[in-house]
Protein backbone atom coordinates (compact mmCIF):
# COMPACT_ATOMS: atom_id res chain seq x y z
CA UNK A 1 0.00 0.00 0.00
CA UNK A 2 2.39 2.39 -0.65
CA UNK A 3 0.89 4.79 -3.17
CA UNK A 4 -2.47 4.53 -0.96
CA UNK A 5 -3.40 6.26 2.32
CA UNK A 6 -2.47 3.69 5.12
CA UNK A 7 -5.50 3.05 6.94
CA UNK A 8 -4.45 4.15 10.35
CA UNK A 9 -2.77 7.29 9.06
CA UNK A 10 -6.25 8.43 8.17
CA UNK A 11 -8.35 6.87 10.78
CA UNK A 12 -5.87 9.16 13.09
CA UNK A 13 -6.50 12.24 10.82
CA UNK A 14 -10.06 11.46 11.50
CA UNK A 15 -9.82 11.46 15.17
CA UNK A 16 -7.84 14.38 15.34
CA UNK A 17 -10.11 16.72 13.05
CA UNK A 18 -13.06 18.41 14.49
CA UNK A 19 -14.97 18.33 10.84
CA UNK A 20 -18.20 16.13 11.69
CA UNK A 21 -17.69 13.96 9.41
CA UNK A 22 -14.97 11.27 7.97
CA UNK A 23 -12.81 10.88 5.37
CA UNK A 24 -13.22 7.25 3.88
CA UNK A 25 -11.40 5.66 0.61
CA UNK A 26 -11.73 1.75 -1.21
CA UNK A 27 -9.27 0.91 -3.94
CA UNK A 28 -10.17 -1.53 -6.57
CA UNK A 29 -6.79 -2.59 -7.96
CA UNK A 30 -6.33 -5.83 -9.83
CA UNK A 31 -3.69 -6.89 -12.69
CA UNK A 32 -4.33 -7.40 -16.53
CA UNK A 33 -4.54 -11.33 -16.65
CA UNK A 34 -5.33 -12.24 -20.31
CA UNK A 35 -6.29 -16.04 -19.34
CA UNK A 36 -9.01 -14.22 -16.64
CA UNK A 37 -10.06 -11.29 -18.35
CA UNK A 38 -10.58 -11.88 -22.34
CA UNK A 39 -12.33 -8.51 -22.35
CA UNK A 40 -11.65 -5.23 -21.03
CA UNK A 41 -15.13 -5.75 -19.18
CA UNK A 42 -14.18 -8.51 -17.09
CA UNK A 43 -11.27 -6.91 -16.07
CA UNK A 44 -13.26 -4.05 -14.49
CA UNK A 45 -15.26 -6.31 -13.36
CA UNK A 46 -12.96 -7.34 -11.24
CA UNK A 47 -11.34 -4.16 -10.41
CA UNK A 48 -15.03 -3.38 -9.26
CA UNK A 49 -15.71 -6.63 -7.18
CA UNK A 50 -12.08 -5.66 -5.24
CA UNK A 51 -13.43 -2.22 -4.40
CA UNK A 52 -16.49 -3.48 -2.98
CA UNK A 53 -14.61 -5.84 -1.18
CA UNK A 54 -12.41 -3.29 0.09
CA UNK A 55 -15.23 -1.34 0.98
CA UNK A 56 -16.61 -3.76 2.86
CA UNK A 57 -13.78 -4.36 5.07
CA UNK A 58 -13.12 -0.98 5.77
CA UNK A 59 -17.03 -0.52 6.78
CA UNK A 60 -16.33 -3.63 9.52
CA UNK A 61 -13.14 -2.17 10.69
CA UNK A 62 -14.81 0.86 11.37
CA UNK A 63 -17.25 -0.45 13.27
CA UNK A 64 -14.55 -2.61 15.17
CA UNK A 65 -12.84 0.12 15.61
CA UNK A 66 -15.67 2.09 17.51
Amino acid sequence: MNACIRPHLLDARNAQAQRGYQIHHSVGQKQYDPVRHGAIGELLAAADAAIYSHKQASKARTVHSR
